[in-house]
């Protein structure tokens, strides 16, 4: 008995969620190291104009200078732009609901992965968290426009997911991360634009791009074509 389209995507979705999963455990088992061995580089790189360029992209007001671009420019219009932020919006949530509960500590105050402070502050704390390192908020934000770019110019997706990488790197050469931080931050990213994705479905965003098509004059009708539908998974 054959698999149905919708069975196919749920055991994509699945394996790709392990293999976060997997990711994070094996960056887990080396943030020590690799903190350390950087470390001296780091001390260097912490605050210069480069590093903040680098992490730019994974600002919310970068996500809005896409996405006043997508409006202005893109086929989609205003549903393309709504759609990036959207994601974006879900990811900040996600990231956000998770640092207060986790409670790990950056390693800019100590490097010690292991360690962890669970509801640090109480509720006090969920609203004036500091140094809460676990997921990477930048990361997260990056990977989640860049998703959504990707859906959106997919000739562009390497291009867009080498800039959220960057930002990942910028923010562990910084200590402001452990590579496992940034690992699930990415994939939180993914999974938030992924989730608009469904929720608003494809056909929302594109219809505005559709009803801005041209129609043929009066009385003059396009020519018959075989030509597939543009693919935008």
């Amino acid at each position: 008995m054959e698999s149905s389209p919708s069975q196919l995507r749920s055991a994509g979705t699945a394996r790709l969620l392990l293999l976060w999963c997997l990711a994070i455990a094996v960056a887990f088992a080396f943030d020590g190291t690799i903190t350390r061995s950087i470390l001296s580089a780091s001390l260097k790189f912490k605050g210069s104009s480069l590093a903040e360029r680098l992490k730019t992209p994974g600002d919310f007001g970068f996500v809005l200078l896409v996405a006043l671009f997508v409006w202005i420019l893109h086929p989609t219009r205003l549903r393309g732009a709504i759609f990036l932020c959207l994601g974006s919006i879900l990811a900040g949530g996600m990231y956000a609901l998770l640092k207060w509960p986790v409670g790990r500590i950056r390693p800019i105050v100590f490097i010690n992965p292991w360690h962890f402070e669970p509801f640090r502050g109480g509720l006090r704390g969920f609203i004036h968290l500091e140094n809460a390192a676990f997921p990477s908020g930048h990361a997260c934000l990056a990977f989640a426009w860049a998703a959504g770019m990707a859906y959106l110019l997919p000739r562009g997706r390497w291009a867009f997911y080498a800039v959220a990488a960057a930002v990942g790197v910028e923010r562990v050469m910084e200590l402001a991360h452990y590579p496992s931080d940034v690992v699930a931050g990415a994939g939180l990213g993914l999974l938030a634009s992924r989730l608009v994705l469904k929720w608003v479905g494809p056909g929302w965003i594109t219809s505005e791009a559709i009803i801005g098509e041209k129609s043929p004059p009066a009385g003059r009708q396009s020519p018959p074509t075989m030509d597939a539908p543009a693919d935008h998974r």
